[in-house]
Parts: C-alpha cells; sequence; structure tokens
C-alpha cells in the first residue's frame, strides 16, 4: 500500500521522508544480461490430455503438433485428488501432498469435526509485527509513539528554525515563535497519527504451503524468475531474484476468497438497498449482492462497499478493556452498574461487525447518470461510459479505513439494461496490484505488482480465482458475458507474459493461464450432448468469442485453440537457445452425474443415523448422527474419514482397524453401479466408483504420523468413474435425507447434476482426468508416466540445477 496515494496533511518529518523515498526510488538499476538458454513454462490450468489429443488428431493445434514432433507430449498424471489445489501445490513444489502440507481445497476441521475447512489457506488475524508495513504506518508501528512524536517535533523545530532564520531572515524571537510552534504542531499531528495504527488485522490470507516453489530454488541457485499468476504463491517468504505474481487463493479487497460481485437495479422486485442489499444465498455460491436503487431525473446516487473498516473495532476493545479495569475498583452499586451497561453496550457495538457487517465497510460514492444512449458512471470521482451491454475501463477503489490505513482495489462495470430495469453488474474489487493492502500484497516483492503495471500499461486483475464462474453458476448473468470475461482474462495474462518475454533480466519466466479451467467447468452443458443439461438449440447458437463466430457446444475446443495460439506467441519472442515447457494441474470431463457418499456410507451401515434427528433434507452429517455406532464419514471431494478412537471427538474406530475397514470400504465402493434416471434409465448400470487409495499407503514424508489429528490428508480417497462427481451435498459434509412411510432415510445415492457448473475433475479418478506435459526438447517418458512432481525437478535440471533430495521425483532424462 501506498501511504501517501491520496492528499493529507504530512507532517515535516513524513514530507522529508517521503522526498527521500521518491529519490531513492528514482536511482536506475541495469538488469545483467542472461547468460545461456533461459527456461519458459506455461501452465494451463484444467488442459486436458485426452481432448488435446483428440484435437492433434483433427489437426487443430498446429504450434502443439510442432512442438511434439521436435520434443515431447505426454499426459500429465494429477495429485490424488486431482484438483488445482493439490496438483499445482506438488507441481511447484516437485512435493506429494503429505509434505507440501496441500491435501485438498478441503478438508476435515483442524479440531477432528466432521465439518469440512479449507486444506490449502488460512484465514487469520495477523499482527501488525508480523505483516512488516510500510510508509508511515511502518514508521508509527517502529517507534513508541510519545518518542517518535518527540523526535518529530524536535527535528521540525530545527528545521523551520533554520528556514525562518537563514532563508526569511526572521529575527531570532519570531522565528523561534514559529518554530516552536510548528514543531509543536507536528509532534500533537504525530501523537494523532500514531491513534490510527493497528494493533492487528483480521481476515488476513495466509498460505498452507510448506515448501518452496521451483523459482525459489532456482533464484537461490543463481537464476532470476519472474513467476505470474502462480497458485499459492501468496504469503510466501521472500526469496531474493525471484519475483513472483501470486494467483489462486488470494481474495479480492474484501477478503473474499472467490470475489463478491454486485448488480445494482431499479427493478422493484427487488426490495433490499443498500448498504445490505440481498445476497444471493439459498442454493446458491454466495458471492452475489443486489442493491435496489432508485432513478430520479435521469441520475441514481449510491455508494460501492469495500473491506469492513477493521480499524474501528480497535478503540472499543480499548475502551473495554478500559471499562473492565474500572470495573475492578468501582465504588458503589451506580458506578458498577453504570460500567456493566457500558461493557454491553461495547460488546454489542463489536458483534454487530460479524453480525451486520454490511453496517461497518468503507465505502466510494458512485453516481449513474443517462448520458445519450449510454451511461455514464462515476465512482471516487472518475468517470467512464459505456452504452447497453458494454463494460466501462478499470475504476480505482481507494477505499480509506482511517488517516493511516488504505485498501486499493480495482473493478469495472457493465450496463446490463438501460430500460425495465436499469441495471448495471458491478465486477469483483480486485486487490490493485498498484495499490494493495499492506495485509494482503499480490506479488513478492510487493513492489513487483505495481511494477508489471507499468510495463503493460495498467492495473490488471488479482483474484485467484478469476472469472466468472459463480456468476453463471448462480443464473445471475447471461453466458454471453462469462466469455466476455474470459477472453478480458486472458488478454490480460497474455500482456503480463509478453511484456516479460522482452525483458531479458531473468533466466525462469512462469506463467499460468487459468481460463481453460472456467471454461470447462461451465461449458461442458453446451459440449457434451448427454449432459442432463444440454439443450441442442441453445448449444448450437453462435457467439462471438475471440473475434470468431463459434458455437456454444464449440467453445471448449475453441478455448485450446486458443492455447495453440499462445503458444506460437510465445515460441516467436523465445530465443533459440531457450527451453520451453507447458504444463497443467489435471484434466477435465464432463460432470453429468452426482454421488451422495454419506447416503452410501449410511446405506452400508458405516454411517449411522440417529432416528430422533434426523430430519428431511440435506442436514450435517454432524448434526443426525449417532457417534456411537458411525464407523466412516465422508466430506470434500471425496474424502472419506475414519470415525478414529483418540482422534475424532467421538471416535470408536481402533486405530488398529482401522486400515482394514478402509480397505473394505474401498472395495465395496467400486462395486457400486448406478441405474441411471428413473425417466431414462441407462440400457445397463454405469460404474459410478472407478478406484480408491487409502492415502496412507499412497504418500508418504509427512513430518505427522497417520492416525493423528493433524495428518493433512483423508483416510480414503475415492475416484470417481467418467461423468461422475461426489455430490455438492458431500462436499459440504452433508446426507441428504427423504420422508417415506418408514420415516426420515436416506436418500437415492445417484441423480442428475442440475447446476450450471457441468465440467469437473475432483474426486474423478486421476487416470481419467489426466493434464498435458510439452518440452520442446526430447525427454524420457518413464513407463508409469509424468507425474506433476516432474515438473519442477526437470525445470531445475534445464536451469543447470541440482534437484533437492527431498523431492519425489528425478528429472526427466533426456534420450
Amino acid at each position: 500500500m501506498n501511504p501517501f496515494s491520496s492528499p493529507r496533511r504530512l507532517t515535516a518529518f513524513g514530507t522529508l521522508a517521503l522526498l527521500l523515498g521518491i529519490a531513492l526510488s528514482l536511482v536506475p538499476v541495469s538488469p545483467r544480461a542472461a547468460a545461456g538458454g533461459r527456461v519458459v513454462i506455461l501452465g494451463f490450468d484444467g488442459a486436458d490430455a485426452r481432448t488435446v489429443e483428440r484435437m492433434l488428431g483433427e489437426g487443430r493445434l498446429p504450434n502443439l503438433e510442432a512442438l511434439a514432433q521436435k520434443g515431447t507430449f505426454a499426459p500429465l498424471v494429477s495429485t490424488n485428488p486431482a484438483e488445482s489445489a493439490a496438483g499445482w501445490a506438488a507441481l511447484n513444489t516437485g512435493t506429494n501432498p503429505l509434505v507440501n502440507n496441500i491435501p485438498s481445497f478441503i478438508k476435515r476441521h483442524s479440531g477432528g469435526l466432521p465439518v469440512p475447512d479449507f486444506g490449502h489457506l488460512k484465514i487469520e488475524e495477523k499482527q501488525l509485527g508480523e505483516l512488516e508495513p510500510t510508509g508511515l504506518l511502518g514508521l508509527f508501528h517502529g517507534y513508541p509513539a510519545w518518542g517518535l512524536a518527540g523526535g518529530v517535533g524536535l527535528a521540525a523545530l530545527v528545521v523551520f528554525l533554520l528556514i525562518f532564520r537563514l532563508v526569511l531572515r526572521a529575527n531570532l524571537f519570531l522565528a523561534s515563535f514559529l518554530a516552536l510552534g510548528l514543531g509543536a504542531a507536528g509532534g500533537f499531528a504525530t501523537l494523532r497519527g500514531a491513534e490510527d495504527v493497528p494493533s492487528s488485522v483480521p481476515g488476513v490470507y495466509t498460505n498452507n504451503v510448506s515448501q518452496p516453489g521451483f523459482w525459489d530454488l532456482a533464484a537461490r541457485g543463481g537464476k532470476r524468475a519472474i513467476v505470474l499468476d502462480a497458485a499459492l504463491a501468496f504469503g510466501r517468504p521472500p526469496t531474493p531474484g525471484a519475483r513472483v505474481l501470486a494467483g489462486l487463493g488470494l481474495p479480492d479487497v474484501r477478503g473474499a476468497g472467490n470475489g463478491e460481485w454486485f448488480l445494482y437495479t431499479t427493478d422493484e422486485g427487488e426490495p433490499v438497498r443498500t448498504p445490505r442489499g440481498f445476497l444471493l444465498k439459498k442454493n446458491k455460491s454466495s458471492t452475489g449482492t443486489i442493491f435496489r436503487v432508485d432513478e430520479r431525473d435521469g441520475r441514481i446516487e449510491t455508494e460501492v462497499y469495500g473491506p469492513v473498516n477493521f480499524t474501528e473495532v480497535e478503540p472499543l476493545k480499548a475502551e473495554l478493556a478500559e471499562v473492565e479495569e474500572k470495573l475492578q475498583t468501582a465504588k458503589g452499586w451506580k458506578e458498577s452498574s453504570a460500567l456493566r451497561d457500558r461493557r454491553a453496550e461495547i460488546n454489542d457495538e463489536i458483534d454487530d461487525f460479524e453480525r451486520e457487517p454490511w453496517n461497518h465497510r468503507a465505502s466510494l460514492d458512485m453516481v449513474i447518470e443517462r448520458k445519450g444512449d449510454g451511461l455514464a458512471i462515476t465512482i471516487a470521482g472518475q468517470t467512464h461510459e459505456a452504452g447497453e451491454g458494454e463494460w466501462t475501463d478499470w475504476f480505482r477503489l481507494p477505499f480509506e479505513l482511517n488517516r493511516l490505513v488504505r485498501a486499493g482495489g480495482i473493478t469495472r462495470a457493465r450496463v446490463m439494461s438501460m430500460e425495465d430495469p436499469l441495471t448495471i453488474y458491478l465486477h469483483t474489487f480486485d486487490i490493485d496490484p498498484q495499490n494493495p493492502p499492506f495485509w494482503q500484497p499480490v506479488s513478492s516483492p510487493p513492489e513487483f505488482s505495481a511494477q508489471l503495471a507499468d510495463w503493460t500499461g495498467g492495473p490488471y486483475e488479482t483474484l485467484g480465482w478469476s472469472c466468472m464462474t459463480n456468476q453463471l453458476k448462480d443464473r445471475a448473468l447471461p453466458v454471453d458475458v462469462f466469455l466476455e470475461d474470459i477472453e478480458f482474462t486472458m488478454a490480460w495474462r497474455e500482456r503480463l507474459a509478453y511484456a516479460c518475454l522482452e525483458r531479458d533480466d531473468w533466466e525462469l519466466l512462469f506463467a499460468v493461464f487459468s481460463t481453460p479451467d472456467r471454461v470447462q467447468h461451465m461449458m461442458y452443458k453446451y459440449h457434451d450432448p448427454e449432459h442432463p443439461l444440454h439443450d441442442p438449440e441453445e448449444a448450437a447458437r453462435v457467439v462471438d468469442f475471440f473475434d470468431e463466430p463459434t458455437a456454444l457446444k464449440d467453445v471448449i475446443p475453441a478455448i485450446y485453440e486458443q492455447i495453440d495460439r499462445i503458444v506460437g506467441e510465445v515460441l516467436q519472442r523465445m530465443q533459440p537457445e531457450d527451453a520451453l515447457f507447458m504444463c497443467a494441474d489435471h484434466g477435465f470431463t464432463s460432470f453429468r452425474r452426482e454421488f451422495e457418499v454419506n447416503n452410501w456410507l449410511a446405506e452400508e451401515g458405516y454411517l449411522v443415523l440417529d432416528s430422533a434427528r434426523a430430519k428431511k433434507g440435506a442436514p450435517r452429517v454432524a448434526s443426525v448422527v449417532d457417534w456411537s455406532r458411525t464407523r466412516a464419514y465422508s466430506l470434500g471431494l471425496g474424502m472419506i474419514y475414519v470415525n478414529m478412537a483418540d482422534r475424532e471427538p467421538d471416535g470408536i474406530v481402533p486405530k488398529e482397524e482401522a486400515r482394514p475397514l478402509l480397505r473394505e470400504i474401498g472395495e465395496k465402493l467400486l462395486t457400486i453401479t448406478d441405474p441411471g434416471p428413473e425417466d431414462a434409465p441407462y440400457a445397463e448400470p454405469r460404474r459410478v466408483v472407478m478406484d480408491y487409495a487409502i492415502m496412507a499407503d499412497l504418500y508418504e514424508g509427512s513430518s505427522v504420523e497417520w492416525g493423528e489429528l493433524d495428518w493433512p490428508c483423508a483416510d480414503l480417497q475415492l475416484g470417481c468413474a467418467e461423468f461422475y462427481r461426489v455430490s455438492w451435498n458431500t462436499v459440504m459434509s452433508q446426507v441428504k435425507l427423504v420422508d417415506t412411510d418408514e420415516g426420515v432415510v436416506p436418500g437415492p445415492l445417484t441423480k442428475n447434476n442440475s447446476n450450471n457448473w457441468s465440467g469437473d475433475h475432483a474426486s474423478v479418478s486421476p487416470r481419467i482426468v489426466t493434464g498435458i506435459f510439452f518440452s520442446s526438447a526430447p525427454v524420457q517418458v518413464p513407463a508409469e508416466g509424468v507425474s506433476v512432481m516432474h515438473v519442477a525437478p526437470t525445470v531445475l535440471d534445464a536451469l543447470g540445477l541440482t534437484a533437492p533430495e527431498y523431492m519425489q521425483y528425478r528429472p526427466l532424462s533426456r534420450p
């Protein structure tokens, strides 16, 4: 964060520090020329090997075809489970999930409770000293308030005395009087500024990855590295020589992991106004809010809402501590009663920050005015115009929490409709790469994100989960708008990569493109004729996609053609001696049918319902299970846990019996078949689960023994067959219950996927959803195939560096 990004009164000391900082920042740095061949790695999230093989055979990927003929193409086997958090962490570090501590996006709660928790990150309160604030905030934090105030006052007195006497030629008495007054003012302003220094920051996203990325190891070996949009690369210890822009896992400026978005509408059917708005919650991703606004004489006046202003809580906590102290020495019942009443009021005010956060968000004015055939939208003094169906340019969002603490965001707007009702869409408030909050930098070192903006001529998306999947998943916006956003994101990712390719101050460049993953998650219902949501007429509808008329059913192959185009552009910018690798974290398939894992566990007697608490719907397992008789339960993306004694709060299965139980469950999973939908049964029942893994047998290297509470992985990971995935209920540790004449019982094991999220890979067998691996030079493909954990040691080897011994795989050898 730049503490001087908006006008404010500065002390003389602060002004001098600012001028000195500006002078130092202008000292030129000449990068040394790269020596020898460089290494470029292109990561394409979700790039599927089978899709690439098919399109290569059809002659639709000429650049990849040339790369394969010159070098190597092979399927890339992901982790188990085959999903982005675990896959990228293993690829980046060259280690398995037990070693790098990233088992999945989701794992069991760290307290052993049967509820889901984040597996790849933590959201926690950080003390200010842990966050290394810079600028005035760092200065105020680094010195005692009175000492700093005295120093500033004394420095101001001396400086102004010299100015008045030597420059302005004032007499000694007047110069001393004025200098003393200004010095006192400087000291007082410093004391007031110190009041705005928070002691801690809540809601900071921290990274669970426990091993360095291959770029860190390369930089330690003397190779300068640039990394763009790398998954789980935020909050890592900085490595000199490595410049890293973080990707997957990074939140928006409001602290939302998947990004929160907004619709402002004059629709009279939307009754909830600002600041609360209507949160799209039921059966939704809960990332969108609709605000009802009123238009008067062609003008709408409203606000946009940023992060909760946590700086307002600290004075309340300080007052609460003071009240508690006074209560210890209160005299008489009147004073005690008044203090207790005030204590209750303060606690209620503090609780209100979580109970009604919309009342405590930093905000900026927004004005929407009709102008010609479009709208002029003004936010924080910036005006952009757009017609119906058009996007604005970026708005900068300088959210001010107090005089010292700011959180910079960026957004853009799309005019959805001009009439009946007037509606604009406001995109996620990404962290501003040129003015990020000090507690959540988007790059390492923190200033690198601003350098990238300078290289590319403006701000760019920083949200880790880029692209509008949740908006489409919630059926809040049409697919056409989603595809517009895909183009926008991919264009900016290209712009960043090409800007870096034109420089000569690196030996390693790693650029990740997330758009293939997002497209396949949302577009398989158009691409797959057998998907339950497939509408042939809508699938045949033609849209403009990357300036080409494209039927919706062909958008998935079209995104692979864009991958091919990008590879061609990169190859043109590379030097002859450079090496190119391509990789993915996993592959993809159509998600047609859901599998209710907890229903199956109940049907087989491994999970036992408490009949007194069971109720129709999809309750959490924790609320309806009889733990005295339950031996296993499921949550997350295909994870099954044993209700193990001395581990789970109500565990009953001794550890020595857990492995035989897991093998029994695994073998029974392989026998499950699905007859198909009742209205359209299959000719032959289809297999639901293709394989399973007992995770303690699959991976090794954890510092925590299996059976202990903090062991990171599940006990058993199931791998669904083609077109199946665990249900949305299973992910949230729920069991689907139905009401029958015999009471409340588990419902069917399988059902159609009715969600726009129509393609997937998570909880699918890793043997099905393999990613891609390309190398511009031939390498020897092992008999067991190429693993995501081969990438890091192979890249290090290409740079002339030796991979550390803790990596599970050795570099792929040249034939």
